[in-house]
């Protein structure tokens, strides 16, 4: 699916949630247990989404917002030029972003999450078998393989998340490029080189994440 000039979620979910926004381009459709599909074009992120359950993240020009429906209540309130998502899960993940950078806490027991920025990043997800981000030139591609579990990506010098699973992910942030060090149930190794960003994850198969020229 394609849409330029306006973001919009379509969220299928065993029931039906829908999310709209407009005006910028990211659109989103979900389908969670059968299979969503995003697309966006033209500077363009899109996500491929195939989870059991759950997850969604949009965002829309200068700010991103979110519209989560999960099992209990998820609350999604953004701001001008700072995003910021409040997420309840089964648990409870926080996501927090403050001024000019956007940062995220996840806790979940299982699921995902996934960030991006404008007109470059798009992820590819595939959960129960395998997701593969893929994502060329100046932009992030990201390959993911886990049995469960989220990953997140985002981009320019300031955006950096912090992750707990059921170990210990962490995530560093220096000198104007994000890099991410992840600790699993096994070992992720993330390096990151001269002006890009890159991740090696490896979960309990061997997900690999890899972005290059000055981008996360």
């Amino acid at each position: 699916m394609n849409d330029k000039d306006e973001n919009l979620i379509r969220e299928r979910r065993v029931s039906t949630s829908i999310m709209n926004i407009k005006d910028g381009e990211n659109w989103i459709r979900e389908r969670r247990e059968s299979t969503p599909i995003m697309n966006d074009k033209d500077e363009e992120n899109w996500i491929r989404h195939r989870r059991q359950s759950t997850s969604i993240m949009n965002d829309k020009d200068g700010e991103n917002w979110i519209r989560e429906r999960r099992k209990s209540t998820s609350i999604i309130n953004d701001k001008d030029v700072e995003n910021w998502i409040r997420e309840r899960r089964e648990s409870t993940p926080i996501m927090n972003d403050k001024d000019g950078e956007n940062w995220i806490r996840e806790r979940r027991e299982s699921t995902p999450i996934m960030n991006d920025k404008d007109g470059e990043n798009w992820i590819r997800e595939r959960r129960e078998s395998s997701p593969i981000m893929n994502d060329k030139d100046g932009e992030n591609w990201i390959r993911e393989r886990r049995e469960s579990t989220p990953i997140m990506n985002d981009k320019d010098g300031e955006n950096w998340i912090r992750e707990r699973r059921e170990s210990t992910p962490i995530m560093n942030d220096k000198d104007g490029e994000n890099w991410i060090r992840e600790g699993r149930e096994s070992t992720s190794i993330m390096n990151n080189k001269d002006g890009e960003n890159w991740i090696r994850e490896r979960r309990e198969p061997t997900p690999i994440i890899n972005d290059n020229d000055g981008e996360n």
